[in-house]
């Protein structure tokens, strides 16, 4: 039920960015698998990366990375997914033409191998490595899409400090709270605005300063002052505090 509702919402959100916006790249997480979103994705020409699941198939093909014989190997066939797999640099695998869903479709299969970081738990005793799965448009260069797709990132550093600037409260009604949500997307998105940087990697910051705008909301929850005169001293305070951001 939750799969066909956000199909829904994903057509008719592209139906309508489509008629004002150029997308070059749709990247979505593993929420957005199903068959039938690729095939929207397809059906707007869009090209794609979506991070995948892993099945019992995948975890052997992993299996066999891990394998001395086949590592090293440029390509060489893997029987449980009757395919083979071809290997685009040290850390890259790729599996052409991978059906999947139902509706069955067609996607590229990127598999990305890395070193196992010391302080995490193995999953699977007899991998030595991390393995990261993504499905893709074919258009889409396979060495590439590791590092894209941790650009997403950025969007959950954002809705954290969105959440950090929102004013508290325990109105329930969720016209109150919609509207406390805008006023922090307002607020953060004139703050990118006001102190956008010639480098682009450094658009969304790790840490905003929170301590005096949180004086700034109490002060206009219980006097309440008009938004515009929020925002004047928002950017004040940032004003003074600019050099120390990034």
């Amino acid at each position: 039920g939750d799969l066909k509702v956000l199909y829904h919402i994903l057509h008719e959100t592209l139906s309508q960015i489509k008629r004002k916006l150029k997308i070059s790249l749709i990247i979505l997480d593993r929420g957005f698998i199903s068959s039938k979103i690729v095939q929207t994705l397809y059906l707007f020409n869009y090209s794609f990366i979506i991070a995948f699941r892993r099945s019992k198939k995948i975890t052997k093909t992993c299996r066999l990375l891990e394998n001395p014989k086949t590592m090293n190997k440029s390509q060489f066939f893997i029987p449980s997914l009757n395919k083979t797999i071809y290997r685009k640099n040290t850390n890259c695998w790729v599996i052409k033409d991978f059906e999947y869903g139902n509706p069955s479709v067609k996607v590229n299969l990127v598999i990305w191998k890395l070193k196992r970081k010391k302080n995490k738990s193995k999953g699977d005793s007899d991998l030595n490595h991390e393995y990261f799965l993504y499905i893709t448009s074919p258009d889409v260069c396979s060495k590439t899409v590791y590092d894209y797709y941790g650009k997403r990132w950025r969007i959950e550093t954002a809705f954290r400090q969105i959440k950090s600037l929102q004013a508290k409260t325990r109105v329930i009604h969720p016209s109150h709270r919609i509207w406390l949500f805008a006023v922090a997307c307002l607020l953060y998105s004139s703050w990118i605005y006001r102190h956008l940087p010639k480098d682009p990697e450094s658009i969304i910051p790790e840490e905003l300063i929170t301590n005096k705008l949180e004086l700034v909301y109490n002060k206009w929850i219980y006097n309440h002052i008009p938004i515009r005169e929020l925002i004047e001293q928002y950017l004040r305070i940032l004003d003074k505090n600019c050099l120390s951001l990034f």
